[in-house]
């Protein structure tokens, strides 16, 4: 944190990748990576950022990308806020090669999230409900409940409910609902 109105935020995730178009005989990792300044005023904040995608087997299918956007966010309540993603990308990464069309250049991701919804014991249960659209691609509805354990770490339930966009309408890859349970680690 700069001061109480300034702070840098580093975002990084890692997931397992399945390559689908290898029919899941080849795994690796995709590395997300966020870098954001957050300025803050009031209940406000405006969180300019830049993001990149890396996989670290890449074939001619896999798109490494990164963009640029910004997220604006509102508490409404001490424990409820809003907030609205947008970003575009920047790396001609969301390119099929093989057809030249374009996919996910523009990704737009709406927030309602709720802290301290309610509490396990001493332990306390927030939710987050939202929507990602990602253009030409696909949209995403979200449900995700996290218990925290402590300030450092946390286990989550997320439910994802997927619709297949444009060139990827009838893709199943895209249409497919899923449940993910995920262990998060703060530092």
């Amino acid at each position: 944190m700069l001061n109480k109105n300034f702070a840098i935020r580093s975002v990084n995730n890692i997931i397992n990748y399945d390559d689908t178009v290898n029919d899941g005989t080849e795994q690796n990792f995709e590395f997300n990576q966020r870098l954001g300044l957050i300025i803050k005023k009031k209940n406000l904040a405006l969180i300019p950022y830049a993001k990149i995608t890396h996989h670290d087997k890449n074939v001619s299918t896999q798109n490494d990308n990164s963009h640029l956007g910004f997220i604006f966010q509102a508490k409404f309540h001490k424990d409820l806020f809003f907030e609205y993603d947008h970003r575009e990308e920047t790396s001609n990464g969301s390119k099929i090669v093989a057809t030249g069309y374009i996919y996910g250049d523009k990704v737009t991701d709406v927030r309602l999230i709720k802290k301290n919804l309610f509490f396990l014991g001493a332990f306390p249960i927030h939710l987050k409900i939202g929507q990602v659209d990602g253009s030409n691609f696909r949209r995403s509805r979200v449900i995700k409940t996290t218990l925290d354990i402590n300030k450092k770490t946390d286990l989550a339930i997320k439910y994802v409910d997927n619709s297949g966009k444009g060139f990827f309408k009838n893709n199943v890859a895209q249409n497919r609902n899923y449940l993910v349970a995920e262990f998060g680690y703060k530092f």
